[in-house]
């Protein structure tokens, strides 16, 4: 029938449309899954330095601030480049693009949006747990 050659015809479209969509998602986890890594191990060495805030009299608010400051600020600074250069590969991959224009702007905001969630995250959780820390066992520890 008609509609099985038509099938049979998109099959192999079809197939790399998923496997490139398998692997874009893949690789989107492994984004959030890293900046989160990196950024939660960061801020929990810092727990000495926050200790040492905190013993001079920094209030905890203070130092949760700090570190979300710098740590979004790297975060930032990261999309803006990563969306740049997304903006420009995916000019050169068009031709493999069906239904997205290269360089979809709801494509790259809701993945920047994803990841700089996922950089937030990342920094408060460790950040309001190291201004809890009583500063003696801060300083102690090490």
């Amino acid at each position: 029938t008609m509609e099985q050659l038509v099938e049979r015809t998109l099959a192999q479209p079809t197939f790399l449309a998923a496997l490139l969509t398998g692997f874009s998602v893949l690789a989107a986890i492994l984004a959030v899954v890293g900046v989160y890594s990196v950024l939660s191990f960061a801020v929990s060495r810092r727990v000495r330095e926050m200790g040492v805030r905190l013993a001079l009299g920094a209030g905890r608010a203070a130092v949760v601030r700090l570190i979300l400051r710098q740590s979004l600020v790297l975060v930032g600074s990261g999309l803006v480049l990563g969306t740049a250069l997304a903006a420009i590969v995916s000019r050169g991959m068009s031709s493999l693009l069906y239904g997205v224009a290269p360089g979809d702007p709801a494509t790259l905001a809701g993945m920047a949006l994803l990841i700089g969630a996922a950089g937030f995250a990342a920094s408060y959780a460790p950040a309001r747990r190291a201004s809890l820390v009583d500063p003696v066992v801060a300083l102690r520890d090490e």
